[in-house]
């Protein structure tokens, strides 16, 4: 299944006034998939990862995929 993704940088604002930003990955099911109500998951890597381990390039291996498979 193919779905949508949308690449975002949020200014996050540091707290000492230095600019600080997080950069997500929204993945979206396809628009006749789209429910009125669509439930949010929001996936946090750790440990040196980033946001990209959550879609990895190698198919099969993509548990953003995997999630908007299933709604």
């Amino acid at each position: 299944m193919t779905h949508r993704t949308l690449d975002l940088r949020i200014d996050t604002g540091g707290s000492d006034g230095a600019p600080a930003t997080i950069a997500v990955t929204v993945h979206l099911p396809e628009q006749d998939r789209l429910s009125s109500s669509p439930p949010l998951l929001l996936c946090l890597p750790g440990g040196g990862y980033n946001r990209r381990y959550f879609d990895l390039a190698e198919a099969g291996y993509s548990e953003a995929a995997h999630h908007v498979a299933r709604g």
